[in-house]
């Protein structure tokens, strides 16, 4: 029911949500988490490897060895 507090899937109070959230791995210029700017977010990399672009150039990388600040 469209009425329904958060659909009726998570009480008001409070809860837990299972699952994974699951993204598209985009790009530096494109990636697939933003914040209204397309151009600026997180994006995968390559296999555990996580992204960071501001302006569509990638900026820091976060893997396993820690985090790259890219010039």
């Amino acid at each position: 029911d469209l009425d329904t507090a958060n659909l009726g899937l998570l009480p008001a109070s409070g809860g837990t949500m299972t699952g994974v959230l699951a993204a598209s791995s985009g790009s530096a210029s494109a990636p697939s988490l933003n914040f209204g700017d397309s151009t600026t977010g997180l994006f995968r990399k390559g296999a555990n490897i996580l992204g960071f672009s501001s302006g569509g150039t990638e900026r820091l990388l976060m893997d396993a060895n820690g985090l790259t600040v890219q010039a």
